[in-house]
């Protein structure tokens, strides 16, 4: 049993791999240009969905502008500095589009442009921004919730009064309160409003629309290798697009001159508290001066030391040098005491270092120029919402820390220098110091308070003078940028692009049918063609029936010579053939299922045998589900299984029809409980014996050999067997059963008859682009519809509805 499972298995595979097998070119071509009027209305269709959308698609315009970014060139040329220098000079032009796209930026653009609040005006279909073209302002007095949206419709009464959200009137110029807020509407200029017209108003918050303005712009690099930027804007208004664009070129400059004066405003704010404090100091000196000369003995000692040698002039002139030098060497260790303590203090470790100083060592300037650009470099990460643990400030936060302390390195060699060059002085002046020894006690206190308050004089004209140099520098700073062309909008929208749109169009047009008319072939198991059949079954076929619509052609007659009946004589010659000799031949038709048309057939296959002069007789033994003395309208009277019960004699079971001449038909009787037991009654037998001597064909019409055994069990009475294939029902797997009760000879003189066939159309039976004629001359009004007697509509909608069947 395992051997002929696998065999069946085998089998199996072997129709399922031949039905496989693709349509050829021409069938294909053929296939779809069969649908050409679903091409017609499916093109037809998008073409006018592509129409709409570009009717009512709101246009999309490019704004575009170029600005060039100057390189800041260093005015030293140092070795020394460039060795330390921990950054570049060069423009980094992807920071520089970076900054312009950030929100922070955009937001200063939204504030300063009032693009909070969007008007609109609605219209039957489309929804259109009117920017600067509203005739009112609308103006929040107070708003509840700053980080919610706020949307109000507007609808005019009169030039001055108006409706909010169709609901209570109000006037311009009047406060109206509403959950979100206080709000008034004031006119603008000279703009009339129109009256009915729905105007609709949306403010959001900066934070909110300067996102959403961020998302439509693009900032690319100019290919070359120059550094200008062009910078583009997706809009709906192109005077709304050609302000953004602008004025966030505008704000750029502002950013880019904010940024270099941080620096400088950096230095004014040290300066400015050391002069606080060193003119405190200074006027505590110059109250111990006042208070020393205003002493008793001030006079005296000036007297006498007026009255000394000339040596003592010389002295005061070598003392003044001195002091100048002093004076010079303290002032510098000073200013470094100043800046060791700025820089040490770790509070101050993200702050920028004061410049412009007037420390003279390269290598320390550079090192402070340095640090400054990485403190300028992270606020503009965290200006661009870099999270302060990422990776990116965490590295330029190292970077820092690395220049801090190689600053306090170079401080500690620079006041070395310094304090050597204060030592050398010094010694110098032991000779100075030895003679002022022998002056009055009161003169050298009296030059000791004035060299203190002439250093503390100098060190605040020194500092007063750097802060006049830093503010000139601050009011001098200009941008590094400049800017070559405005902004200026495209004349064509950049979207919606109409030929892409209707290339889009005419491409699903096409495609749309061909996926359709595809995946339907693809799901479709039914037999279609007639080399559905022959690819897979090699059971001949002995002859095909048309399509017929007409009820009056149940049987066929001596008059009709219509398409189907000349089939059914068809028929009746390729069975001759097969039949050959045989005095009596016995004709078994059965099919795989229900509703195939194998009463239909059977029941002309008698009648085109009767018509050829031999008596016939047409056996109904379908005995669960009989339909030919039904379809004929004929009486039931005693049948098969009324004999076969033995309630009934032969000869009184032939019930003739008057239509056709030699043709009796045996009913099955009264539907039995159990079909199959019946068949197997000895009186089968005699039934058939007597058959023969009473007529020249016997035809047996059975039950479907698919579903019971019948047809098998009545296949021993029968010399032929007519299996049924209805076109566009049968399913494709039932081939399987077909070609096994034909290669095994379960039934005799198997042979096929399709049925129901449609030999034009989408799915017609000889495939695409082929038709079937037979080149008579009868009319074929008689109950075969044929496709040339239908209006071009119905043809068309025939065409359509076959793609489904």
């Amino acid at each position: 049993m395992s051997n002929g499972v696998t065999k069946h298995s085998q089998e199996l595979m072997e129709i399922l791999e031949k039905s496989s097998r693709p349509l050829n070119a021409q069938e294909l071509l053929f296939k779809y240009l069969y649908y050409f009027p679903l091409f017609l209305f499916s093109l037809g269709l998008t073409l006018l969905g592509a129409w709409v959308y570009l009717r009512y698609k709101v246009p999309v315009y490019n704004v575009s502008s170029k600005i060039i970014i100057k390189n800041e060139n260093s005015n030293s040329n140092d070795e020394a500095l460039e060795k330390v220098m921990v950054f570049k000079k060069a423009v980094n032009l992807q920071n520089e589009i970076e900054i312009m796209k950030s929100r922070k930026l955009m937001q200063r653009v939204v504030d300063s442009l009032g693009l909070n609040t969007t008007y609109f005006t609605k219209g039957k279909i489309k929804t259109s921004e009117i920017y600067n073209q509203a005739p009112f302002v609308f103006v929040p007095l107070f708003i509840a919730d700053s980080n919610t949206s706020i949307k109000y419709t507007f609808r005019f009464l009169s030039e001055n009064q108006f409706r909010i959200n169709n609901d209570r009137s109000y006037f311009l110029n009047q406060v109206f309160r509403t959950p979100a807020g206080e709000f008034k509407l004031v006119p603008r200029g000279d703009l009339v409003p129109v009256m009915n017209m729905e105007y609709i108003v949306s403010w959001s918050p900066s934070d909110e629309v300067a996102s959403e303005l961020v998302g439509n712009l693009n900032v690319r690099i100019q290919p070359g290798g120059a550094t200008i930027l062009e910078v583009n804007y997706s809009t709906t208004n192109n005077a709304k697009g050609i302000d953004i664009i602008n004025r966030l070129i505008k704000e750029y400059d502002y950013v880019n001159v904010e940024d270099k004066n941080r620096t400088g405003k950096n230095t004014v704010r040290f300066i400015d508290e050391r002069l606080n404090l060193i003119a405190g100091e200074l006027d505590s000196v110059e109250r111990k001066l006042e208070n020393f000369k205003s002493s008793d003995k001030f006079l005296v000692t000036m007297s006498s030391g007026n009255n000394g040698g000339g040596g003592g002039g010389a002295n005061i002139n070598t003392s003044n040098d001195f002091e100048s030098q002093l004076s010079g060497i303290q002032l510098k260790l000073e200013l470094l005491n100043l800046l060791d303590t700025y820089i040490r203090n770790k509070a101050n470790r993200f702050y920028l270092v004061p410049t412009n100083l007037g420390i003279e060592d390269p290598v320390l300037n550079g090192l402070i120029a340095g640090f400054n650009e990485l403190v300028l470099k992270r606020n503009r990460f965290l200006q661009n919402n870099v999270p302060e643990s990422s990776a990116a400030i965490a590295d330029v936060e190292s970077q820092i820390e690395v220049v801090r302390l190689k600053m306090l390195e170079d401080l500690k060699n620079v006041r070395e220098s310094y304090q050597l060059s204060l030592a050398s002085i010094e010694k110098n002046n032991t000779k100075y110091l030895s003679e002022l020894q022998s002056l009055p006690k009161k003169e050298r206190a009296l030059r000791e308070i004035e060299r203190q308050r002439a250093v503390k004089e100098e060190l605040v004209l020194y500092l007063r003078k750097k802060r006049e140099e830093s503010a000139i520098s601050l009011a001098s700073t200009v941008s590094n940028t400049r800017l070559i062309d405005n902004a200026v909008s495209s004349s064509i929208p950049i979207s919606p692009n109409r030929s892409n749109v209707y290339r889009i169009a005419i491409l699903l047009g096409l495609i749309f049918p061909v996926v359709a008319i595809y995946g339907i072939d693809l799901l479709n198991d039914k037999i279609t063609t007639r080399k559905d059949i022959i690819k897979v079954l090699n059971t001949p076929i002995v002859g095909e029936v048309g399509h017929n619509d007409d009820p009056s052609s149940a049987i066929i007659t001596k008059r009709k010579r219509n398409m189907v009946a000349e089939q059914f004589r068809v028929i009746r010659t390729n069975l001759a053939h097969t039949l050959g000799e045989i005095k009596c031949p016995s004709i078994l038709v059965t099919s795989s299922v229900s509703g195939e048309g194998k009463s239909f057939i059977s029941t002309n296959i008698a009648a085109v045998m009767a018509l050829s002069g031999k008596r016939t007789v047409l056996l109904e033994f379908d005995l669960r589900k009989p339909k030919i003395v039904s379809t004929l309208n004929l009486n039931r009277k005693i049948g098969l299984t009324n004999y076969l019960v033995g309630n009934a004699s032969l000869e009184d079971l032939a019930i003739p029809i008057s239509s056709v001449e030699n043709l009796d038909v045996i009913s099955c009787g009264p539907i039995p409980p159990n079909p199959a037991e019946i068949l197997l009654d000895p009186r089968m037998n005699d039934l058939f014996n007597y058959l023969r001597e009473n007529y020249e064909c016997i035809v047996i019409d059975t039950a479907p050999v698919g579903l019971v055994s019948d047809a098998l069990v009545l296949g021993r009475y029968a010399d032929c067997t007519l299996f049924v294939i209805r076109q566009r029902y049968t399913f494709k797997r039932q081939l399987g059963a077909i070609e096994e009760l034909y290669t095994q000879n379960k039934m005799p003189r198997l042979n096929l008859v399709i049925n129901d066939v449609k030999f034009k159309g989408a799915n017609g039976y000889y495939g695409y682009g082929y038709g079937y004629g037979y080149g008579y001359g009868y009319g074929y009004g008689l109950g075969y519809l044929t496709e040339e007697n239908l209006p071009w509509y119905r043809k068309w909608w025939d065409n359509l509805t076959d793609l489904f069947r």
